[in-house]
């Protein structure tokens, strides 16, 4: 996806193709620091149809597709490795190569790359809902404990009691 408004009309496709959840429930969207995903029209999409989680920055462990190209340029390596009558000399060579790779992968392979960290990254977002929860639930009390103190200064200030 190249751009912002790609971006999110990607998204609304891809929201047309989840499943139903229970009432009141959004599907968590995991985003990386790309300029197109942190975009003011993401930003103001997004959260009305998914709840947004984004990426720590270098952390591969939770971005799939980072594992799918690492697995291509490996196997891209071993390609040139063993052909080396095949020198780059263009750019469209370079991407005929790639575009070629790419169509040859084995899907099954790359099913099982995407698949891979599912258990990891579902308890980890998981988490992450449950400490987003309990701050959005200390959140009021805590505005409440910091009025308090305030309201007394003010009242204070222009000489009003307190009780």
């Amino acid at each position: 996806i190249s751009n912002k408004d790609d971006y999110v009309e990607f998204m609304r496709l891809v929201k047309r193709q989840v499943k139903p959840l229970a009432a009141g429930q959004k599907p968590i969207l995991l985003f990386d620091g790309h300029r197109a995903h942190t975009s003011n029209d993401a930003k103001k999409f997004i959260p009305q149809m998914f709840v947004p989680l984004k990426i720590p920055v270098y952390s591969c462990e939770f971005n799939s597709i980072e594992k799918v190209w690492s697995f291509a340029k490996t196997q891209w390596k071993k390609q040139m490795l063993m052909d080396r009558t095949k020198d780059i000399v263009s750019k469209e060579q370079l991407s005929a190569q790639v575009q070629s790779l790419f169509n040859n992968l084995d899907k099954g392979k790359v099913q099982n790359l995407f698949g891979a960290n599912r258990a990891y990254l579902y308890a980890t977002l998981q988490e992450a809902a449950k400490a987003e929860a309990e701050a959005a639930a200390k959140a009021p009390q805590e505005e409440r404990k910091e009025a308090a103190p305030r309201r007394r200064r003010e009242q204070a200030a222009v000489g009003m009691d307190i009780q």
